[in-house]
């Protein structure tokens, strides 16, 4: 009965009301990381959204593209391209389109598995630790071919 009291306590609701109200809409960049849509292997997709300079971005991978790429076996196989290079790649390719992109630090960089087969994607993610929630997401293949936000 005492927990209650507790949890049913007015500063309690209030900032359990504050977190929701911050992370689900003044921090959106961080609930609209992945969206699967289904269907075929061929035809299903991935999406990864990002908020940068007040502009919503989506960064769309189709399983089709990924699995033109070799399956890989990470215990026993190197990636064919480093976590570096595919940062460059990155750079590379969204400099022009975004210019802003030279000014900002690279967040994260994840390896993440896109089906059973062994296809993976790198997800890079660069913006400001000053501005955490404005940030641009995008995808690289493992053939090199950078997803561009759109």
């Amino acid at each position: 009965m005492k927990m209650w009291k507790i949890i049913n306590s007015p500063i309690v609701i209030l900032a359990i009301a504050i977190a929701v109200v911050y992370f689900w809409f003044l921090d959106p960049a961080e609930h609209l990381v992945y969206r699967s849509t289904g269907g075929s292997s061929s035809s299903s997709s991935m999406s990864f959204f990002s908020y940068f300079d007040g502009k919503k971005y989506e960064s769309k991978v189709l399983a089709l593209d990924v699995a033109k790429g070799s399956s890989l076996n990470l215990e026993n196989q190197d990636l064919p391209i480093s976590p570096q290079k595919a940062i460059a790649l990155a750079r590379a390719s969204l400099t022009p389109p975004f210019p802003a992109l030279a000014d900002l630090s690279t967040k994260s960089v994840a390896l993440s598995a896109v089906d059973e087969n062994g296809h993976y994607i790198y997800v890079l993610e660069f913006g400001r630790s000053s501005d955490p929630s404005n940030s641009l997401r995008t995808v690289v293949l493992m053939d090199g071919t950078v997803i561009k936000p759109l």
